[in-house]
């Protein structure tokens, strides 16, 4: 494979710019240019002959009559020195050429020509020259089958990372091309382009360069590459399999943003179109050299906005226009149409009264379509006659999009609503309608882009809210494809170190740096985003900036509203306060708002100064003739800094009076040291210390990086932190100015920096939705925290173990693999661990804890689901429904078979205890024993050499096929199957089918077994309330159920004490199992001393003795066996249970992962509360605490009917009785935070009257 060269066509001012330069090179004869191929060898041949170090440019082509023809340079040479300076690449020849201009002077000028350097003289100015940079770029395929052939092939692949979805900044998508095979997307929108995962509707990567945001994207034939632009003045053609550049044609010197505006791939994929400022260029793809400029007519300027190729690959179209006289002169939208062979213009069809936007041929090339922003029309294109216009989409006055079906028959428009329309008659077939999803998202039907997917029976539009994949046939929305990440832009420690605040586009959130979880969320949504925060000196509030141009504090805890402080004219760009808290500076800065169309800003430009008790504004002033970009405000409150676009203004806050002024040019960010002595800012890529007092330079820190965008001093202003648009985070000595170390692992810009009170470790925040945690002595990542727009949480170790809202939150959160992307929640059996995760926050050792990382988990890829056989429709009791799993390189372990949600088949079981675990007492487990269970359990895998899940399954062949018998229910079923890899650590997406029985409806029953045991064998391990709480929830369970279900479908047992033994409670289980139907219902309650022993969770029985036996406990195993056994859809299993060993430190996050695990695993509902012995023996008004408050629920209580539907379903109830139990234990002075999971359907557990 060989290495290429980009290729950069740039003319010099001799052209008269890129219109010119287009002309003349189409008019050159043979001798003053050189064609694709020779300049490629050139480049290669030339390279190494180049002297004194210099890269040079290689001449393309030069003007007739120039002085590059006087003086024989031809094309083919190397331009390697101009006015005694070195030549790197065309941008420094033509700064150089820019310089020497008005001299009028004789220029030294050097080249190499056949391996010889050679020296003249020409004169200062325009040369007449067309030039090659001699770049080396990534290799591109010796042919397009290579991609073929390797793609979804990454085994050993080393590209893994962990990623957030993030999505386009507020989901604004401007263009969606889709792969030919239709597995994946690319869009262009604000932000960089993202590639996605169409199948699962992840993101699989962000495609960075330098543009703020590609206006179109095309993808090639192959699947392999794709070409975008309009966001700055280059031409990106991207390697979607590495996510890189493969290479990038720039636009001329001092092009801005629109340079290119539209690209097209012939249907060979050997060249493309790409149409200019310069007009239309058709380019080899392989080399990224310009074959020709498609001729127009003399003195046409316009700038093609959109191409196309026909299917045969002998025409290209582009929108072209022309003024029309009259008595009033108008413009008129033309379709063009050239000959891609020879370049000639065959026809200009005058087709719009304004410009066309839109340009698409039917799949046979014999229609083609047009759009303007008021109707579409549909083309003879052989004939260029018309055939039929469509004015306007339904409802609606314009058009945003149109595209033709690639039969022809059918025309898809988009604006007040998205429609199918018959091509024949223009009539409406089918109007696209979304419902919206559970918090209300729809899809907009005033799309900027549609397309459709090569299956034919789907349509992709992008817009404000995403990509969205429509169903064609009914006109409903398939999926919806957005980001989930919700930017940080400020971040806070509180005074004592304990919490983390970030803000950022749609909440603020106060993290506890204890657990990763956070400990209350504000929404921001509002606001229009965070952009400043500090908390106060006592920890107790936070104060915020926002866009919406208000500051507002709030208490910490409740999430009050104390103050908001209002005035400023532009969004909020900074706040300070003084060491006390007393006084607060704020600045503000530009805003902008959009009026018929046009752009505006605002620049407050102000300072304002605040009492903060009072609210009171103690004084103002405005920058008249600068902009403020931020302010900074001493300890003592004595001290304004403003940072502005000539530098640092040092004010006295007093009388707003101007002290000093430091010129240091256009300053982004700057931070007072905590002395107030000196100050540290930012400007373009220059970070230099200041003195306040005397404004001296103190010292610059070199190598400070590109665009820094935080800083900030550590609290013995020994260290700084800055961060910025290379996404590193640097710590300096302020003393030296030496950089210590660079903290990498942001994906996105970092806009936020600060050191937690005592130095030790450093929080960052960025665009890439994450806020992170480091460990300023090493530099080590700690752990990042997520915050998802709609309110999921993650917290995530670099090594992969994460804490989670809930597996919906670890689904946000992607691992790439090559071109492959898993979420998180695929992972959530093994690394779903807060108790992992509070040992690293802790500073804890945990690596002899987990065994293997996340990155080594993906490298063997879990199987695919291939079908699943349905049944026909009809009333059959039993059905038996066959599947195939195929293994895709990382084998094939256990598989789970659900039913409506819930499992029913399963051959995988959890790990049995160690040995050495067994005989011990209830009270020897505390957390440092279960930290040496897991420390033994993960050596004597590495010792196994193994890197496997906490489950094992039986070995099964890389394509395996099986069955299971299913009893429907009424109306909808579904099925769902997933596989695990070999190791089981990863298991695939699930892979569901639906299918409808025609049974009669069953009436609903409701079936509870309540176990409570306060007495055991062992007197010392006896309990107080568990009896009771059993019987108690046993009866008023029953009792609020009586509004759903008859009292005779309606059967409850309770067991307590003896009874409760492992042989009578697996007693009732087996005859619950023979009666218990798929329509019912039911309930499982179990109050009783629980264990974790290795990596399960246990139920202690009445027999305990003293000593834990497999006789004495019932098993996670044996409680998924209950729930496969237990034919009920519907389930909820409750488990209050005692932890003899305290439930502090590593119990309570290790009890959360083994039951939240067990919960997914059988698809069902699950509330878990665990508390000390102590705790227990409490109680609260005469029943366990967690008993009380879901009693509570269950008293017909409105305030748990969150949706006030007048039901109070078993989410609900959970959500009610969580809340109230942290709320009175806090009372009490204990720690009790119940678990509430969720899987499968939910269902009402009461009506209120």
């Amino acid at each position: 494979m060989h290495k290429l060269f980009a290729v950069f066509l740039a003319a010099l001012s001799i052209l008269g710019g890129p219109q010119a330069a287009a002309q003349d090179l189409v008019r050159m004869d043979p001798a003053q240019a050189i064609s694709a191929g020779q300049a490629l060898n050139l480049l290669r041949a030339q390279r190494s002959e180049l002297l004194g170090g210099a890269k040079g440019v290689l001449i393309f082509a030069r003007v007739p009559g120039s002085q590059a023809e006087a003086a024989d340079i031809r094309p083919g040479d190397v331009v390697v020195a101009y006015a005694g300076k070195p030549v790197d690449d065309v941008a420094s020849l033509i700064e150089q050429v820019g310089a020497q201009a008005a001299s009028g002077k004789g220029i030294g000028l050097g080249y190499v020509r056949d391996g010889q350097r050679k020296n003249i003289t020409v004169q200062a100015g325009k040369l007449g020259l067309m030039f090659h940079p001699v770049l080396e770029t990534l290799a591109m395929p010796a042919n397009a089958s290579a991609h073929a052939a390797s793609r979804g092939n990454n085994k050993g692949q080393d590209d893994i990372a962990l990623h957030v979805q993030t999505g386009h900044p507020y989901d604004v998508v401007i263009n969606v091309a889709v792969s030919p095979d239709g597995t994946r997307a690319v869009s262009a929108g604000t932000g960089a382009l993202k590639l996605w995962d169409l199948d699962s509707g992840k993101e699989i990567r962000s495609l960075a360069s330098d543009s703020t945001g590609d206006h179109f994207v095309v993808i090639s034939p192959d699947g392999r590459y794709a070409i975008s632009g309009g966001g700055d003045a280059k031409l990106y053609v991207w390697d979607l399999q590495s996510g890189k550049i493969a290479y990038h044609i720039p636009g001329p010197p001092k092009a801005r943003m629109f340079f290119f505006s539209g690209a097209a791939f012939s249907p060979d994929g050997k060249q493309f179109l790409a149409s200019s400022v310069g007009g239309l260029g058709l380019w080899d793809f392989a080399t990224g050299n310009l074959i020709r400029m498609m001729r127009t007519s003399p003195g046409d300027r316009h700038m093609p906005r959109t191409l196309a190729f026909s299917p045969d690959g002998r025409h290209a179209v582009a929108d072209g226009a022309h003024m029309e006289s009259g008595f009033f002169d108008k413009l008129v939208g033309d379709v063009r149409v050239w000959d891609v062979a020879t370049g000639e213009l065959l026809r200009a069809i005058a087709a719009h009264q304004s410009l066309v936007h839109s340009l698409a041929f039917s799949a046979d090339g014999k229609i083609l379509l047009s759009r303007n922003d008021k109707q579409v029309k549909l083309w003879d294109f052989a004939r260029g006659a018309e055939l039929r216009s469509i004015d306007s989409s339904p409802g609606s006055d314009g058009v945003s999009d149109a595209a033709l079906a690639p039969d022809g028959r059918h025309v898809f428009v988009s604006g007040k609503a998205l429609a199918m329309l018959d091509a024949l008659t223009g009539k409406e077939v089918r109007r696209f309608q979304d419902a919206g999803d559970s918090r209300g998202v729809k899809c907009n039907t005033n799309a900027q882009s549609i397309g459709f997917h090569p299956n034919g029976r789907s349509l992709l539009t992008g817009g404000t809210g995403g990509i969205c994949m429509w169903d064609i046939a009914s006109g409903k929305v398939i999926r919806r494809i957005q980001g989930t990440g919700n930017t940080v832009d400020a971040i806070s420690f509180s005074p004592d170190g304990s919490f983390l605040a970030s803000g950022g586009l749609y909440s603020t959130d106060i993290w506890t740096l204890a657990s990763g979880k956070p400990a209350a969320s504000f929404d921001e949504s509002s606001a229009q985003g965070i952009s400043a925060m500090r908390h106060t000196g006592d920890g107790r509030h936070v104060l915020t900036g926002s866009h919406d141009k208000k500051l507002t504090l709030r208490e910490v805890q409740s999430g009050k509203v104390v103050r908001v402080f209002e005035g400023h004219a532009g969004i909020i760009t900074s706040a300070s306060l003084s060491q006390d808290s007393r006084i607060l500076l704020s600045s503000g800065g530009a805003t902008s708002s959009m009026w018929k169309g046009v752009i505006s800003s605002q620049f407050d430009q102000q300072l304002r100064l605040w009492d903060v008790q009072s609210g009171q504004l103690l004084r103002s002033w405005r920058e008249d003739e600068d902009i403020v970009n931020g302010a900074v405000l001493s300890a003592d409150g004595k001290r304004a800094l403003s940072s502005t676009k000539s530098g640092i203004k040092v004010w006295d806050t007093t009388n707003a009076s101007l002290v000093r002024a430091i010129p240091f040019g256009h300053v982004g960010v700057m931070a007072i040291s905590h002395d107030g002595r000196r100050v540290l800012a930012a400007s373009l890529d220059d970070l230099t210390l200041f003195d306040v007092d005397t404004g001296a330079a103190l010292r610059t820190f070199a190598g400070s990086g590109f665009g820094v965008k935080s800083l900030a001093f550590s609290a013995d202003d020994r260290l700084a932190l800055s961060g910025g648009m290379d996404n590193k985070i640097r710590l300096w000595e302020v003393e030296s100015g030496k950089e210590l170390r660079s903290m990498s692992g942001h994906t996105g810009m970092v806009s936020a920096v600060a050191f937690s009170p005592d130095g030790r470790r450093a929080a960052s925040g960025s665009a890439d939705s994450t806020t992170r945690l480091w460990d300023v002595g090493t530099g080590k990542e700690i752990l990042s925290m997520i915050k998802f727009k709609d309110g999921e949480w993650v917290s995530i170790t670099p090594a992969g173990y994460f804490a989670a809202s809930s597996p919906k939150a670890a689904a946000y959160l992607g691992v790439r693999r090559g071109d492959q992307v898993f979420g998180v929640d695929q992972l959530y059996d093994v690394f779903y661990r807060p108790d992992i995760v509070e040992a690293a926050i802790a500073g804890k050792e945990f690596s002899s804890m987990a065994g293997f990382t996340i990155a080594e988990a993906v490298r063997q890829p879990p199987p695919m689901v291939e079908r699943i056989e349905l049944p026909s429709p009809g009333s059959a009791a039993t059905t038996r429904i066959a599947y195939r799993i195929k293994s895709t390189g990382g084998g094939i372990g256990e598989v789970r078979v659900f039913h409506n949600g819930k499992l029913i088949q399963s051959d995988g079981f959890i790990r049995q205890a160690p040995a050495a675990s067994l005989g011990a007492k209830t009270t020897d487990l505390n957390a440092e024993a279960l930290a040496g269970q897991m420390r033994a359990l993960a050596q004597q895998a590495v010792k196994n050499g193994a890197t496997g899940g906490i489950t094992e399954s039986r070995p099964k062949p890389d394509l395996y096929e099986a069955t299971v018998e299913v009893e429907p229910v009424s109306g909808a079923n579904e099925i769902s199957v997933l596989a695990f890899n070999a190791p089981n650590t990863v298991h695939s997406a699930a892979h569901t089918v639906a299918f409808t029985s025609t049974l009669a409806p069953a009436p609903p029953r409701l079936h509870i077994l309540a176990i409570g045991i306060d007495q055991y064998r062992d007197k010392s391990a006896s309990l107080k309330f568990a009896a009771k709480d059993a019987s108690d929830l046993a009866n008023r369970w029953k009792a609020q159920a009586a509004a759903i279900y008859r009292p005779e479908n309606i059967f409850v047992e309770t067991i307590s004490n003896e009874q409760a033994s492992r042989e009578g409670v697996l007693a009732r289980i087996n005859a619950l199992a023979a009666r218990i139907k798929p329509s019912d219902h039911f309930l499982l309650f179990i109050a009783s001393h629980g264990v974790l022993l290795g990596d399960q969770y246990y139920m202690v029985t009445s027999d305990y003795n003293g000593k834990l036996q497999p006789s004495t406990m019932i098993s996670a195993n044996e409680i998924v066996d209950f729930s496969k056994r237990i034919k009920a859809l519907s389930q909820l299993y409750i488990l209050d249970t005692c932890h003899a060993g305290g439930v502090g430190g590593i119990v309570s996050g290790l009890y959360d992962a083994r039951v939240s695990v067990l919960a997914k695993k059988m698809g069902l509902h699950l509330y878990a509360s665990a508390s000390s012995t102590e705790e227990a023996l409490d109680g609260f008004e005469g029943n366990g605490l967690f008993t009380h408050t879901l009693l509570a629920g269950l008293n017909n209580n409105r305030q748990a009917d969150t949706n006030t539907d007048k039901q109070v379903s078993m989410v609900e109830l959970g959500h009610y009785s969580k809340a109230l139990t942290q709320a009175l234990a806090k009372k009490m002075q204990h720690r009790q935070d119940p678990l509430i999971v969720n899987f499968g359907l939910d269902s009402p557990v009461y009506t209120l009257p």
